[in-house]
């Protein structure tokens, strides 16, 4: 499994290649009005956010929504007629999160000789 500290590590890595991608874009923009798509090591990205999303069986893209979305990083759902909540704003938030919904998926199943 996965662990916290590598996860969060993982996260903020992406973070720090979209400022850096953010960063490069701002001058270059200034050399003319034409869509500029400059997304150095996209397919390394791509390819990491695959495997988290496979490891935590993140079907709905929380770490997508958590990486890109400018929204206030709190949930909220109905549980047992309970309102519960969950403040995901910290990348460890996010993890725990993402661990209490791990649902085993049959194709995750050891297969056993019989």
């Amino acid at each position: 499994m996965l662990t916290k500290a590598t996860f969060i590590k993982a996260l903020s890595l992406v973070k720090e290649h979209e400022a850096i991608m953010e960063e490069i874009k701002a001058p270059l923009q200034k050399l003319g009005d034409f869509p500029l798509s400059l997304d150095i090591d996209s397919l390394h990205r791509q390819a990491l956010l695959l495997v988290l999303k496979e490891v935590f069986h993140d079907e709905s893209d929380w770490i997508g929504w958590w990486l890109w979305e400018d929204v206030e990083k709190i949930v909220e759902w109905e549980e047992d007629g309970q309102r519960c909540s969950a403040d995901l704003t910290a990348p460890g938030n996010l993890y725990d999160f993402l661990m209490d919904n791990i649902t085993v998926r049959d194709d995750d199943e050891e297969l056993h000789d019989d």
